[in-house]
């Protein structure tokens, strides 16, 4: 405040000027968000991407992180090659490589995968706004850095107990790379899915706990 007065005074013919209050504002041009694609595509002009405050968003982080995704989107379209299929914000991810549902249920066998596989990409995931993984097993330090980062949380389930967490799955949907099989990307619907807090928004981390006992 000190520094603007400063500078105001400075201008020829405000040298005396006061201040009465002080006030942030700044005005942005806007567009209708849904002008855009999931992937911040503009629908009516393809190949422009757009992120940030402009088109609805609010706060640094949202709009940094719109920004890698339109920027990832772009590179990838430069590339011919296709854009996420499924929406990363605000998900949550299972780390399970399920066995063929038998019939009338919805899946099979469903324990989960060792969380430790997905470390190198689970950052940039974080980043993009994933909010929670389910999983087994410890975590990289810079994995643990981006939960804290995004405010994001990493819950555990038991292994070896993939035939009852497999009763809490009610209905399971493809959504991507069904030529994987099992590591395909299916979205589940879950009633009561038993698992507990591994590592929490702050970096509380139990794995770390279970040591220091």
């Amino acid at each position: 405040e000190d520094v603007q007065l400063a500078f105001y005074r400075s201008i020829p013919g405000l040298e005396k000027v006061q201040i009465m209050r002080s006030a942030y504002a700044i005005e942005y041009d806007c567009v209708d968000p849904t002008q855009m694609a999931p992937t911040l595509e503009f629908l009516d002009l393809p190949g422009l991407y757009g992120a940030g405050q402009f088109n609805g968003s609010s706060g640094y982080e949202e709009a940094a992180a719109q920004g890698l995704v339109a920027g990832i989107n772009a590179a990838l379209k430069i590339q011919n090659r296709e854009p996420l299929p499924f929406e990363i914000r605000d998900a949550s991810v299972y780390y399970v490589g399920p066995t063929p549902a038998k019939p009338g249920t919805a899946i099979g066998s469903a324990g989960p995968t060792t969380s430790s596989r997905m470390d190198a990409y689970t950052p940039e995931l974080l980043d993009l706004g994933l909010r929670a993984m389910i999983g087994k097993g410890r975590r990289s330090e810079a994995v643990k850095e981006a939960i804290q980062r995004n405010h994001a949380v990493y819950f555990v389930c038991c292994g070896g107990a993939g035939a009852l967490l497999s009763h809490a799955v009610q209905e399971r949907e493809m959504l991507a790379w069904p030529e994987l099989l099992s590591e395909a990307v299916t979205k589940l619907t879950v009633k009561d899915f038993p698992c507990f807090v591994g590592i929490d928004s702050l970096g509380n981390d139990i794995y770390e706990m279970e040591d220091e006992e």
